[in-house]
């Protein structure tokens, strides 16, 4: 497999490692395949990641006054220690207010809704992060971070979302491969059903074996972000979010 530099022009199923610090595999590494489909060619971006050395945050967004935090996504990761991060979930603009569970940093900020169409939680449990159903979820003080959101892309090894869900837009995931290695991606224009199918194409597995996936928000509150040298990689969301994941070293925990 050829891996090639950020800004070189992709052929169709080529991933490329973004960035010579990405070689240390206790650094998050940032890669963009580009898959072909049926319809229409989808460039994905992955941050990787290991369980291991870096932990999932859920960083709260909101002032009391229904007005954002932080200035954007890179200004939220920066100010929380975060070396990656992306969006969300789902939230209503005003009230600015989460759609569904949250719990930031111990704060329960809304309750897990299982009866809704969204059925996956992020889960950050005694210090470990989790994909989980909301249907079967019980909280407990050893839950410390916690999103609610869906739809569910991949899950156990299959795709899983609807394919009578035809709207296509920017979406932004977190996903998973059952052994420790974790991604928080974003992808182009694409339905649920094209990105769920991307996402176990050989182009993807050949850098993350997918497991289980979760979308979050997508459209215009995609945005993702890494620290890099000597350049910051930043997709930047076009408005302000209820949330943000971050992802941080664990010797900063």
């Amino acid at each position: 497999m050829k891996l090639l530099p950020f800004g070189i022009l992709l052929c169709a199923i080529v991933p490329c490692c973004l960035g010579e610090e990405t070689k240390a595999e206790s650094v998050p590494q940032l890669y963009q395949v580009v898959v072909e489909q049926t319809a229409r060619k989808i460039a994905i971006t992955l941050v990787i990641f290991s369980d291991r050395d870096f932990a999932v945050r859920i960083v709260d967004n909101a002032e009391p006054n229904h007005a954002s935090k932080y200035l954007n996504l890179a200004n939220a990761m920066e100010s929380n220690g975060c070396v990656a991060g992306c969006n969300g979930g789902f939230f209503n603009r005003l009230p600015f207010v989460p759609v569904g569970g949250m719990i930031s940093d111990g704060k329960r900020i809304n309750s897990v809704d299982p009866t809704t169409w969204m059925k996956g939680l992020l889960v950050v449990r005694n210090g470990r992060q989790t994909l989980e159903s909301s249907e079967s979820y019980r909280d407990t003080p050893a839950v410390t971070e916690l999103l609610q959101s869906g739809i569910w892309l991949v899950r156990e090894g299959k795709p899983a979302s609807d394919p009578d869900q035809t709207k296509a837009a920017r979406r932004t995931f977190i996903c998973h491969d059952g052994q420790g290695t974790w991604a928080i991606g974003a992808s182009e224009r694409c339905t649920f059903s094209e990105l769920a199918r991307a996402l176990k194409s050989p182009e993807i597995m050949a850098v993350i074996v997918v497991q289980d996936a979760l979308n979050f928000d997508g459209g215009p509150s995609t945005g993702l972000w890494l620290k890099r040298d000597p350049d910051n990689f930043y997709l930047a969301e076009k408005w302000a979010v209820r949330n943000f994941i971050g992802i941080a070293p664990r010797s900063t925990q």
